[in-house]
C-alpha cells in the first residue's frame, strides 16, 4: 500500500513507479525488431557504396585504355605472343610451351593507371625475361648489373605481380592476401606470388580461342606479334636469348577501336571476376592470362552456376561453396572459359568499349550477353 506524506506543505509519495518484466521484454522485442529491419538497409547502403567504387575503378580502366589507344593506335593486346602458332592456347609458363609472351592487357596500361613504377618494372622485366605471366612476379632477376626483382622476397623492388594496385580491387570482395596468391605447387609452369584482383578483359563469346573466329572474338585476345617468326624462328625452345626485349609489349598491335564494328557502346571491354582464395587456383591473378584471372568469356552468363573450365583450377572447391565457383581443369587444348563474376547481388558491372558503364543482371538472355561480348558479330544492339 502506497502512503502519501506531507512536509511543509509538500506532497511526497513513498512508493516508486517501475517497469514490469513484461514491459521490459516488450521493449527489448521492439528494439530487436528495429535492428533486424535496419541491418539490411545498412548493408544495402554499404554495398551501394562498394558498387559505386567498383564502377569508379572500371571508369579509370576505361580512361586508361583510351589513353593507350590514342598514344599507340590500338588497345593493348590481350596477350602479345611470340610463341609458335601450335602453342598459342597455352596459358602457363615457359616450361609448358608458352615460350615467349609479353605483358597482358592490364600489365600494359599500368602507366596510364598512374602506376609508373610498376610500368617501368614491366618493361625492365621484358628486357631480361621471356614470358610476362611467368616472370613479372619476381622481376628481371637475370639483369646483368644491379638486378631488380627477387625470388626470395615477394615485395622486393622489381616484383610486379606480387601486389595488386587498388584500382584493380573491387571492395565488395576486398584484397586477398599473398597467402592465397597463385603458386606454390602444381601451377602449370607459373612461378608463385601472382596476387589477385577483380577485373578481366572480354575475350569473346565462346572459349579462349575465340580470338581466332571473327564472329566470336572480343575486344581482346591473343595477338601474334608482328615479325615474330623473324625474331624467334621455329623450332623454338625454352629461354632462347632472342626472346628477350621490350618489343614483346606489342604496342599498336591490339584491336583498333575502328575494328569494333558492332559499336563501341554495345561491345564489352572489361567486366568483373572473383579471385578464389587458393594458391592452386588462377582466378583473379591479374598478371596471368588464364580464363577467370585477367580475362573472361561470355560462353556462360554473369555469375553462372555452371563451372568454369580453366587450366589452373582448384578442383577441391566444395559443392556448397557460396560463390558457386566450382571448376574443372583442362590442360590439353584451348577449350577453356570462365564467367564474369562479382559479389554484387544480382549482377556484374561492365565497362563498354566507349568508356561507358552498364549494370548487367545475372538473368540476361545468354544470346544478348554473347552478342555484347563480340566486336564484329553482326548482332543488333541490345535494347536499353
Amino acid at each position: 500500500m502506497r502512503r502519501t506524506l506531507f512536509r511543509s506543505g509538500v506532497k511526497f509519495h513513498s512508493g516508486r513507479a517501475a517497469f514490469t518484466l513484461v514491459e521490459l521484454l516488450v521493449v527489448i522485442a521492439i528494439i530487436a525488431i528495429l535492428v533486424v529491419l535496419l541491418l539490411p538497409a545498412v548493408q544495402n547502403v554499404r554495398e551501394a557504396g562498394r558498387r559505386t567504387q567498383c564502377q569508379n575503378n572500371l571508369k579509370q580502366i576505361g580512361i586508361a585504355l583510351h589513353h593507350h589507344a590514342a598514344e599507340h593506335g590500338s588497345l593493348p593486346p590481350g596477350v602479345p605472343s611470340c610463341t609458335q602458332p601450335q602453342n598459342l592456347w597455352i596459358t602457363g609458363g615457359t616450361n609448358t610451351g608458352a615460350y615467349c609472351q609479353g605483358p597482358n592487357w592490364v600489365s600494359n596500361i599500368l602507366g596510364e593507371l598512374e602506376e609508373p613504377q610498376l610500368a617501368q618494372w614491366v618493361q625492365v622485366t621484358m628486357e631480361f625475361q621471356y614470358n610476362a605471366a611467368d616472370d613479372l612476379e619476381h622481376g628481371a632477376s637475370t639483369s646483368a648489373a644491379n638486378p631488380p626483382g627477387s625470388q626470395s622476397d615477394p615485395y622486393a623492388p622489381g616484383n610486379v605481380g606480387t601486389w595488386t594496385p587498388p584500382v584493380l580491387i573491387c571492395p565488395s570482395q576486398g584484397r586477398l592476401g599473398l597467402d592465397v596468391a597463385l603458386g606454390g605447387g602444381d601451377d602449370w609452369g607459373l612461378d608463385p606470388w601472382s596476387a589477385k584482383g577483380n577485373y578481366a578483359a572480354c575475350w569473346g563469346s565462346d572459349t579462349y580461342m575465340s580470338f581466332q573466329d571473327s564472329r566470336k572474338a572480343g575486344a581482346f585476345g591473343v595477338v601474334q606479334l608482328r615479325d615474330w617468326f623473324k625474331r624467334v624462328p621455329p623450332p623454338q625452345s625454352q629461354d632462347m636469348p632472342v626472346m628477350r626485349g621490350t618489343w614483346k609489349m606489342g604496342w599498336g598491335q591490339g584491336v583498333r577501336l575502328s575494328e569494333i564494328r558492332d559499336g563501341q557502346a554495345y561491345t564489352i571491354a572489361v567486366s568483373e571476376v572473383l579471385g578464389y582464395p587458393s594458391n592452386q587456383d588462377a582466378r583473379g591473378a591479374w598478371v596471368t592470362n588464364v580464363p577467370g584471372a585477367s580475362l573472361f568469356m561470355a560462353r556462360t552468363g554473369p555469375n553462372s552456376l555452371d563451372p568454369d573450365q580453366i587450366s589452373i583450377c582448384d578442383e577441391t572447391i566444395p559443392l556448397n561453396d557460396r560463390d558457386r565457383m566450382r571448376c574443372t581443369e583442362n590442360r590439353k587444348d584451348g577449350n577453356m572459359w570462365a564467367a564474369a563474376r562479382s559479389r554484387h547481388p544480382g549482377g556484374v558491372n561492365v565497362l563498354m568499349c566507349d568508356g561507358s558503364l552498364r549494370w548487367v543482371v545475372n538473368e540476361i538472355d545468354l544470346n544478348v550477353w554473347r552478342g555484347m561480348a563480340t566486336r564484329d558479330g553482326g548482332e543488333a544492339p541490345p535494347a536499353d
